[in-house]
């Protein structure tokens, strides 16, 4: 009795181990078996039935196991240690529960196969029988087939490979109404071709531009599209368009091909996009990424196939850099407002989220099927963002051009009273000129005849020396004055170059340096504070002018001991440029007249230095012709004068926005 257990625990103990050998080989033995209904298409997802040998021969002593399509390629078998060279043969069954004649399609990457319904041939690749063939042609990848009029179909695929990264089937096949599947690859195959076209139309569009107008973001627009597109004639999804038009084209050069445009692909788009919105920020970034992306298209020319497509990855991690590299050139032109980044950033999401998916579909990650190609379709996309966005920028300068027609009468009519004062400035420059001139040259004539008739004594003219060195003196800066004025009038009428890109501060000093003197006679304190990286769009000689003039004026009209200050502000692309005194001031009755010719002023200096009368007419004058403003405040601190003049300014590049 104490037995019995012992013996019923033993009989159930092997029943059990009878049970987990029988399952699965009843599991094995069997497959999932897909049915037609004839409502819609039928995906081939599931378990299919599978063997793997690195040789013919070793495949006759192999069971089938069960293997889910798609599972990208027998090299990741789970838990299998399958390399890329060998075959494989598929297995599963198809149910036709209607009476229609229907197909088959095929949608793998492989080099060699056949393809066997009810052991009837459908179809075998021209290197199936073939040994030795490295350099084979290539599979009809996309091949659709009708198969057998039966209620039960038995379908067989066989694959051999020893050059592809990733053999076998790895897309689901498709089963349909024979009808409906070739209407349904017809119209996919006219909407990749139609793709296809547009992106040789667009490249060759810009290559054109770019030749008339060498601009070098039509020319990276240009490469993108060409190399996009070259890459869809040799890949399943553009129904090998290259193979039908080269019927000798191999394999392994196609695929050459194929990863030599699209190493180069994320480049030539990233260099488009810096630039097309000058963005120089990552101008170091974009050494490396150029470097590193030469260097891999080189290596698919120079290394055999089954090299350069293990470095598929070294392709996705430059394909999402640029992706991203991309996102931010155009979030910095947005910063900037530069016209249409947003619309041009909206409409390349859907780019950015396709080519995504495609790198996650090529790594395995994810499997969809979204339909045609999504690399070329993600480029046709941004393509048409971008011309929606030449046609916004058109709309804008049509729009600013019908402003300006508007306004040009206007503008005419403002220049016109300009070149009016200009001239009258000028007329009355020369007018004071030739009267300070004549005077005290009269002066000395009349001197020196009555130094002749002896009615002026040698010891008189000696007592006129200083009154004759003062206005001679007072002349030769008049005449500096002029003559310069007169040689920047002369240079801007032979040359529209004249106003450049001024470093203000050190123009100041020199100017300090100049009027040491006058300002060591008075112990007047000279102050800089213009930062020394402050720029302004101005002639430089006529710089020099306006604030010798300015700062001379402010020496001029300072008391013993005073202060002049120079400084600047810069607000709105305009640099505010100041000459600051706390001398006498003045009058508000000459504010208005001071900078006009009608009205000749003319004041003497707190030590009775003679002003010129025309010095603030040539500044003045200077100013305007280098687009700028000039006018009088009161000093705010203290009495005095302070005389500001507004530049447009330009910022160092340093210093420039991204």
């Amino acid at each position: 009795m104490l037995n019995e257990p012992k013996q019923l625990n033993v009989s159930r103990l092997l029943v059990a181990t009878i049970l987990l050998i029988l399952i699965p080989l009843i599991s094995v033995s069997g497959q999932d078996i897909f049915e037609y209904k004839g409502s819609e298409e039928v995906r081939l997802t599931g378990n299919w039935l599978f063997k793997y040998a690195e040789s013919e021969e070793a495949l006759h002593s192999l069971q089938f196991e069960p293997h889910q399509i798609p599972n990208i390629s027998w090299v990741h078998y789970p838990n299998k240690d399958y390399t890329k060279d060998g075959i494989g043969i598929y297995k599963t069954t198809i149910i036709n529960q209607t009476s229609d004649e229907i197909g088959i399609l095929f949608p793998f990457v492989v080099l060699e196969y056949e393809i066997r319904a009810n052991g009837e041939l459908l179809y075998e690749t021209k290197n199936f029988t073939k040994p030795n063939h490295k350099k084979g042609l290539p599979a009809r990848i996309r091949g659709f087939f009708k198969l057998p009029k039966s209620d039960t179909i038995n379908l067989e695929v066989t694959i051999k490979n020893d050059i592809t990264r990733e053999p076998g089937i790895n897309l689901s096949p498709i089963v349909n109404s024979f009808e409906r599947l070739q209407a349904s690859e017809e119209k996919r195959q006219i909407f990749e071709y139609t793709g296809i076209g547009i992106l040789f139309i667009i490249g060759v569009y810009h290559l054109v531009l770019y030749g008339f107008l060498k601009s070098r973001s039509a020319l990276w627009l240009a490469l993108t599209a060409l190399a996009i597109a070259l890459r869809a004639t040799v890949v399943y999804d553009g129904f090998f368009l290259l193979y039908n038009l080269i019927p000798d084209l191999t394999f392994s050069f196609a695929k050459r091909i194929e990863y030599f445009a699209i190493y180069l692909t994320p480049l030539f788009s990233t260099l488009f996009f810096r630039d097309q919105f000058l963005i120089r920020k990552y101008d170091v970034i974009l050494r490396y990424f150029a470097a590193i992306s030469i260097v891999m298209a080189i290596a698919v020319i120079i290394f055999p196939v089954h090299i350069f497509e293990s470095t598929i990855r070294v392709l996705h991690v430059l394909g999402v850099i640029g992706i991203f590299l991309t996102v931010d050139i155009l979030r910095i032109a947005i910063i900037n407002r530069v016209r249409t980044s947003q619309l041009i950033l909206a409409g390349y999401i859907i780019p950015f989220f396709l080519a995504i998916l495609e790198i996650m579909k090529t790594e395995n990650w994810i499997y969809i099927d979204l339909g045609p190609n999504m690399l070329n379709t993600a480029m046709v996309i941004y393509i048409f963002v971008q011309a929606v966005a030449v046609g916004v920028q058109i709309a804008l300068v049509y729009k600013e051009n019908q402003f300006l027609n508007q306004n040009l009468e206007k503008s005419v009519e403002e220049k016109t009273i300009k070149l009016s004062e200009a001239n009258s400035t000028k007329s009355h420059i020369l007018s004071v000129v030739s009267h300070d001139l004549m005077n005290p040259l009269n002066n000395l004539k009349g001197a020196l005849e009555l130094l002749n008739s002896n009615i002026l004594k040698i010891e008189d003219l000696k007592k006129m020396k200083e009154s004759f060195t003062s206005q001679i003196n007072h002349n030769i800066g008049l005449m500096e004055d002029v003559l310069s004025w007169s040689s920047i009038e002369l240079k801007k009428e032979q040359s529209s170059e004249s106003i450049k890109q001024s470093h203000i501060e050190p123009v100041v000093e020199t100017v300090f340096k100049q009027l040491k003197q006058p300002a060591l006679d008075k112990r007047i304190k000279l102050i800089n504070e213009i930062h020394e990286e402050t720029i302004a769009l101005i002639d430089p000689d006529a710089l020099v002018i306006i604030l010798r003039n300015l700062v001379s004026n402010a020496i001029k009209f300072s008391h013993q001991r005073g202060v002049v200050e120079v400084n600047s502000e810069v607000n709105n692309g305009h640099i505010k440029i100041g000459v600051i005194d706390n001398g006498i001031g003045i009058p508000n009755n000459l504010r208005d007249k001071i900078f006009s010719p009608e009205h000749s002023v003319t004041r003497i200096g707190t030590d009775d230095e003679k002003g010129k009368g025309v010095g603030l007419l040539i500044v003045k004058d200077l100013v305007t012709q280098n687009d700028g403003k000039i006018w009088i405040e009161e000093n705010p601190n203290t009495e005095g004068a302070a005389f500001y003049f507004q530049l447009n300014h330009s910022k160092n590049l340093s210093n420039q926005p991204e």
